[in-house]
């Protein structure tokens, strides 16, 4: 399958506007579902090397940062989103509300950062992950999960068709259509991958 971008509809919501709401609890269910938010977890938890900062791109709701507080409480935690920092987000985790291509150049990224996206680099083309590439080079690591591009991964997202909202059930279909194969991420960044795996529709990397 060719990879082919095109804008999704939740990220031109109002971010109150209630089908935007409703897309981010299919998100957030979705993520549960797959179990993203314990993999990643559980790649910090084997780290071998010192880190002080994490940097999460593509934030959301900050769920992810919340429970990353919860198990490295010493960690210097930021999040960066399009929308405003989450109310109930734990005050020693800092936000960055905005485009992370605008802001990644300032980000204290240095070999003692880890930075992690969850679903989020398949809104952006070659170029854009070309800027993200070199403004994240000198990060220990990189650890992704993004949708995984094929035509199982496209049969999937329609048979939860009938669980999902409006919003979701089209952007579902964009976001695996603009995912990624094996070993494209890796060359993209130019890096070698200590985990890969593919589960439930979703292509899990661990770049160093």
């Amino acid at each position: 399958m060719k990879r082919i971008i095109h804008p999704e509809l939740l990220d031109h919501l109002d971010p109150s506007d209630c089908k935007a709401v409703r897309g981010r609890w299919d998100l957030a269910v979705i993520n549960r579902i797959m179990s993203n938010e314990n993999w990643l977890i559980d790649q910090l938890k084997s780290l071998s090397i010192e880190v002080d900062t994490l940097i999460e791109l593509g934030a959301g709701e900050g769920f992810l940062l919340t429970k990353i507080h919860h198990y490295f409480p010493n960690l210097q935690l930021i999040g960066c989103d399009f929308i405003s920092r989450p109310e109930r987000l734990h005050k020693n985790i800092n936000w960055i509300k905005g485009n992370f291509l605008e802001h990644i150049h300032n980000m204290p990224i240095s070999s003692k950062t880890i930075i992690i996206a969850n679903l989020v680099l398949h809104h952006f083309d070659k170029n854009q992950l070309e800027i993200m590439r070199i403004a994240s080079s000198e990060a220990s690591s990189f650890i992704i999960v993004e949708p995984y591009r094929s035509l199982g991964s496209l049969a999937l997202a329609y048979s939860l068709f009938p669980f999902l909202g409006t919003v979701t059930r089209s952007d579902i279909i964009t976001s695996i259509r603009a995912g990624f194969i094996e070993n494209e991420l890796e060359t993209i960044f130019r890096r070698k991958s200590s985990t890969s795996s593919y589960w439930l529709g979703g292509l899990r990397l661990h770049l160093i």
